[in-house]
Parts: structure tokens; C-alpha cells; sequence
């Protein structure tokens, strides 16, 4: 496993979108008008797929041992 450094800020943020994530899929979000549209989003941001941008998104932090 591989640890990383990362800010109290950032890890607040990425424990409440989490958070927030998981509650709009709880109450159906992916039944949504217009949810089908993330992909078109993630393509236009240049990925394929949600793997390809959490590798760019680490390569911002700093791996630790």
C-alpha cells in the first residue's frame, strides 16, 4: 500500500464530497435528468475514464513511506 501527504484542507474536502456523493446516490441521484452527462464532462476534460484522472489527481500529492 502507498500512503500519501496530504492537507488537513484537502482531506476535509475529499471526506465531504464523499460524504455528499454517497447521500445523492442514496436518494437516486443516477435517475436523474442529465446524470448520464459525467461522462461527456469527464471526456471533455481529456480522460477516459475516472482511473486515468485519480492517477493525475496523486501525482499532485506526495508520496510518503
Amino acid at each position: 500500500m502507498k500512503y500519501y501527504r496530504v492537507s488537513e484542507e484537502d482531506l476535509k474536502s475529499l471526506i465531504r464530497d464523499s460524504a455528499e456523493l454517497n447521500h445523492l446516490e442514496s436518494a437516486g441521484v443516477d435517475n436523474w435528468c442529465g446524470y448520464s452527462m459525467r461522462w461527456e464532462m469527464l471526456e471533455d476534460e481529456g480522460y477516459d475514464n475516472y482511473d486515468d484522472l485519480v492517477k493525475d489527481g496523486l501525482a499532485s500529492y506526495e508520496g510518503i513511506k
